[in-house]
């Protein structure tokens, strides 16, 4: 079940979309959404964000912004309370620590496939991901 809020993607206006955090699939699922004259809510296009491209997730002016590793804006979600802002932040860095485990350890078993030997998980996890799912 999504939540009804207004986000920001890259090159585009504000809008109201419908927010979902899929973490089976490991992505944030947005759907531009708008209500008709007759009261009907009308669907439009779905952009998904993959957690694994998220390197930070940050808070600030009451909006959660997904930040990828160059540093540019994946998207900026405005939950309408802080209690609902709080819940996206932490879910967010949940979802990008766990995404980035998982890529940590699909590079770890590729590497033992390929006979590199052994790996050390700290040189592959990123310090932040590691702690962030420590503390999830």
């Amino acid at each position: 079940e999504g939540q009804v809020l207004v986000a920001t993607l890259p090159g585009k206006p504000p809008d109201v979309h419908i927010a979902t955090l899929d973490t089976s699939q490991g992505v944030l699922l947005l759907q531009e959404a708008s209500v008709l004259q007759s009261g009907d809510i009308s669907l439009g296009a779905e952009t998904s964000v993959k957690m694994s491209a998220v390197s930070s997730v940050d808070n600030s002016h009451g909006a959660v912004t997904l930040i990828s590793s160059t540093s540019s804006v994946l998207a900026q979600l405005h939950p309408e309370t802080p209690e609902d802002q709080k819940a996206w932040l932490v879910g967010l860095r949940s979802a990008a620590a766990a995404a980035a485990l998982r890529g940590a350890a699909a590079s770890v078993t590729a590497a033992k496939r390929a006979g590199e030997g052994s790996i050390d998980a700290a040189a592959v996890v990123p310090p932040a991901a590691a702690a962030a799912a420590a503390a999830a």
